[in-house]
């Protein structure tokens, strides 16, 4: 029924509605959650939660003045040794990536110069932020939280996002399946995340946390079509929840399977492997049979 339908979703979810619907079914209709598993080894969403709190931090501790250059490695590492303490895993992270982490250190000394150099004026971090929108089955919340947004002296804006792991292609944000950043992009030019004004966003980018030398620290996104984009998003966006608006709709268990390597956080409840066996052994038997043929 549509009055037990979520009437508010993050950005990550938007993806996860495209993908595997069931698992939106499970957490906002069936209001389930995943236990945390104990005593796992430091994976890499614990590390990409570490990470981010160290990047956190250092912004915050640099918001009025960056230190001289030299100082500006040995001042991350500080920071990610204090905070090591206090996230879970941080120890393990620490101990193992201490190297990667040299590395992660050395490029903040590069970077936030020349940003600052280049009009930077404003870096808000964790940014919370919503957009409203008016649909004919009543209004959609849209949500975020943005790991990095930077504002220039010109009045644009810039949204970052931190990863510690593979990077999205380009050709996946722009046809919507990575939907992450542009959703965050119509959030900022609506004026939705608290503490900044509406601001025309100039580019996209991913901050590779990875301390490897395999790609670039940062990958920037900023195709000259990207008002376009934006509102080929918010069209698709728009689609996707009217599609949902629909009783009849169901909410299917991993609707694009080729596009989730790794499976669903609710396939266990799904019976995603009881059926797909099925399928699996019908198609074998059609082939079986036309080669019979």
């Amino acid at each position: 029924p549509l009055n037990h339908r979520p009437k508010r979703l993050s950005a990550t979810e938007i993806e996860t509605l495209q993908l595997d619907p069931y698992a939106i079914y499970a957490r906002h209709v069936l209001g389930l959650r995943a236990p945390d598993e104990l005593d796992v080894p430091p994976d890499m969403r614990r590390r990409g939660t570490f990470l981010h709190r160290v990047m956190e931090e250092f912004h915050r501790k640099t918001r009025a003045a960056l230190p001289p250059a030299k100082e500006i490695a040995p001042l991350f590492m500080a920071l990610a040794e204090e905070l090591q303490k206090t996230v879970p895993g941080g120890a393990l992270i620490f101990a193992y990536w201490r190297a990667r982490l040299q590395k992660v250190a050395d490029w903040p000394a590069v970077y936030e110069p020349a940003r600052r150099a280049a009009g930077l004026q404003k870096t808000a971090t964790e940014c919370k932020g919503k957009l409203v929108l008016e649909l004919p089955g009543g209004d959609f919340t849209l949500s975020a939280r943005a790991d990095r947004i930077d504002v220039f002296a010109d009045g644009s804006a810039e949204i970052l996002d931190y990863k510690s792991i593979a990077l999205p292609e380009s050709s996946a944000i722009e046809k919507g399946w990575k939907p992450q950043l542009l959703l965050e992009a119509l959030i900022m030019q609506a004026g939705g995340f608290e503490g900044l004004s509406a601001a025309p966003v100039r580019a996209l980018a991913h901050i590779r946390l990875a301390g490897d030398d395999r790609k670039s620290m940062v990958e920037e996104f900023a195709p000259h079509g990207l008002s376009f984009l934006l509102e080929a998003q918010e069209q698709r966006l728009r689609e996707l929840l009217a599609l949902y608006a629909n009783p009849q709709q169901a909410y299917w268990p991993q609707l694009r399977p080729k596009k989730m390597p790794y499976g669903g956080e609710f396939d266990h409840l799904a019976r995603v492997k009881e059926w797909r066996v099925a399928e699996d052994a019908e198609e074998d038997d059609h082939h079986a049979a036309g080669a019979d043929a």
